[in-house]
């Protein structure tokens, strides 16, 4: 559950761990792709070794990396420069959706950060990328956006209901 988008980590330890076990599936089923890995560290480990021979001392390399070990000493990253708000949101359910499909994301306030066609927009790419998402807001000028509204009083008590049979 992702409560605050707005605050959302990009590159939290949980969506960095979804990040490397998905590239290391794809790279695993292609016989090229694990070929081209592992010769590539060859490479480097053979220039290593042929730096390290002005020592009188050996170095011991480990020759079976592990892929998810080279992503984390590599800082493999999500590239998360994004110019706007509505920016950061639609690469959140991006990424989301990619490495946490079965989450529920809750969204509080949008509608005091976006205006009608940016909800829009967000609310369009969250059933394009079939995202589970729960909208809290604090007002219910703007309900129309939504397929299903409930409105519900400070005592939790339901007194409006607006789903998406009963249009």
């Amino acid at each position: 559950m992702i409560k605050d988008i707005f605050s959302f980590e990009i590159n939290s330890k949980t969506i960095l761990n979804r990040l490397y076990l998905s590239l290391k599936q794809i790279i695993e089923e292609s016989n090229e792709l694990v070929n081209d890995f592992y010769l590539s560290i060859n490479r480097i480990n053979q220039s290593i070794i042929n730096a390290a021979n002005e020592w009188n001392f050996d170095l011991i390399i480990n020759e079976q990396l592990e892929l998810e070990t080279y992503f984390k000493s590599n800082g493999i990253k999500i590239w998360a420069e994004y110019s706007t708000l509505l920016d950061k949101a639609l690469l959140i359910i991006e990424i989301l959706s990619e490495f946490m499909p079965d989450i529920l994301l809750i969204i509080s306030h949008s509608l005091d950060y976006f205006d009608d066609e940016e909800a829009k927009e967000i609310l369009k790419y969250i059933r394009y990328k079939q995202i589970d998402t729960l909208f809290i807001e604090n007002s219910d000028e703007r309900v129309s956006l939504f397929e299903d509204v409930y409105l519900i009083d400070n005592e939790f008590d339901l007194i409006y209901n607006k789903d998406a049979n009963s249009k």
